[in-house]
C-alpha cells in the first residue's frame, strides 16, 4: 500500500531537444560561427528548456525544418540552448525566450532579429 503523504511520483525528465531526432541543427559555442559561415540562410531559435513559449514552438519548428529539408531548400533551421550556451545569449543581447534570428548570405552575422 502506498503512503498517501508521499504524493505522486514526479514525472520523468523530458529528453533534451538535441536528443530528439529532427532536422533542426543544435548549435553550441564551438559550432555556431562556423555553421553560420557555411550556410547561406539560417533561422536560429535561441531557447531555454524551461520556457513554455519555447516548448510550444518546438513541434512546429521541427516540422518546418523537416519540410525545408524535404524541399532541398537553401535555408536551414538551428537552435541554441541558452541555458548551456550562455555566451551566445550574451553575444546577441537576448532579453527573452524564444528569440529568433536570421542569417543571410553565410556572413556569420545576424542581419534580422524577430
Amino acid at each position: 500500500m502506498e503512503d498517501p503523504r508521499e504524493g505522486p511520483a514526479p514525472p520523468p525528465p523530458e529528453p533534451e531537444w538535441k536528443d530528439i531526432p529532427s532536422r533542426v541543427n543544435h548549435l553550441t559555442e564551438d559550432t555556431f560561427d562556423e555553421f553560420m559561415k557555411t550556410h547561406d540562410s539560417v533561422l536560429v531559435m535561441f531557447y531555454a528548456p524551461w520556457c513554455g513559449h519555447c516548448k510550444a514552438m518546438k513541434p512546429a519548428y521541427m516540422e518546418a525544418a523537416d519540410e525545408l529539408h524535404g524541399k532541398n531548400a537553401r535555408s536551414v533551421l538551428a537552435a541554441v540552448d541558452c541555458t548551456k550556451e550562455k555566451s551566445l545569449g550574451t553575444k546577441f543581447d537576448l532579453e527573452g525566450f524564444p528569440t529568433k534570428t536570421k542569417n543571410e548570405g553565410g556572413l556569420g552575422r545576424v542581419l534580422v532579429d524577430f
